[in-house]
């Protein structure tokens, strides 16, 4: 009995789907597409609710409470609004920031990185700490070749 059930379970099995692969461009414009369709039906039912809305509707000028209410709702719409874009300016300038440090820094590995190592002797520092003073200055670092020493100094020595 149990081998006509398996029979009968495996002559009902279905194939399983064959996966269709779509290009990106495919599903990008099927989603536009998508999108475009939302986007005309919703204008299709916001005309049709404002032509009833124009049709059947009296004007009815809002209470004083009403009134209230509705300025200063739209205050408040308006201070979050310049909270929101002053949020955007701080972060868009804080993204400046960064980039303009990075150029500065890649400037900076640039120039000292096509000195020879004679010249970053006599300066007093080596290869290797050119990305370190690069990027933090020379007061965070402590150059690898010892301390600076002024020319007299080096004459004596």
């Amino acid at each position: 009995m149990s081998n006509r059930l398996a029979s009968a379970h495996a002559s009902e099995r279905v194939p399983a789907p064959q996966l269709a692969y779509r290009s990106e461009r495919e599903v990008m414009a099927e989603v536009q597409a998508m999108r475009a369709q939302a986007l005309r039906e919703f204008i299709a039912n916001w005309r049709a609710r404002r032509a009833e809305r124009s049709a059947t509707a009296e004007t009815v000028l809002p209470s004083v409470e009403e009134a209230y209410v509705l300025r200063r709702a739209n205050e408040l719409r308006g201070e979050r609004l310049a909270e929101i874009m002053v949020a955007v300016g701080r972060w868009i300038a804080q993204r400046v920031e960064g980039w303009r440090q990075s150029m500065a820094e890649a400037s900076a590995m640039r120039e000292l990185a096509g000195l020879d190592d004679r010249m970053l002797a006599d300066i007093g520092i080596s290869r290797s700490d050119i990305p370190a003073l690069a990027r933090h200055g020379r007061d965070d670092v402590m150059p690898s070749a010892g301390p600076v020493r002024s020319v007299s100094e080096r004459m004596a020595a």
